[in-house]
């Protein structure tokens, strides 16, 4: 089976990676591209945090959705490679907000939105999106 690069990297949300053909299935690299917009997007919003006044700033990730639609893809193929990946994904969630929270001011609001309820029926990636924003007071 082919490793393309990165692919090691992956293992914590992907721990039967090498399951994978990757010259002929391309999950790990859609894995890799969420991570990376993701990762992304959480880094510029903590610069720009860090480095600008502002008054208002909001932050949207799609991660939550996109492991969800991920892991319910995968599920046909039945070789377990992405079982349980929506769940592991909220770990790399709470370290962004544990940054955000980190960094933010303390008179910052921080609003978490979309993160669909568990009893919900299953919803279109978009609405699995976490927003973070913040709002100076005062």
């Amino acid at each position: 089976m082919a490793e393309g690069p990165g692919a090691q990297r992956q293992a914590p949300a992907t721990p039967l990676w090498q399951k994978v053909n990757q010259a002929a299935d391309n999950r790990l690299g859609a894995l890799g591209a969420a991570l990376a917009e993701n990762v992304s997007s959480h880094a510029a919003f903590l610069e720009l945090l860090d480095t600008h006044p502002w008054q208002f700033a909001t932050l949207g990730l799609s991660l939550p959705g996109e492991m969800a639609s991920l892991e319910l893809a995968s599920a046909p193929l039945a070789d377990e490679v992405f079982a349980g990946l929506a769940d592991r994904s909220m770990a790399l969630l709470d370290v962004f907000l544990a940054e955000i929270l980190r960094r933010a001011p303390a008179d910052c609001h921080v609003i978490i939105a979309g993160l669909p309820d568990a009893e919900a029926p299953a919803a279109p990636a978009a609405a699995g999106d976490l927003h973070a924003h913040c709002e100076k007071t005062g």
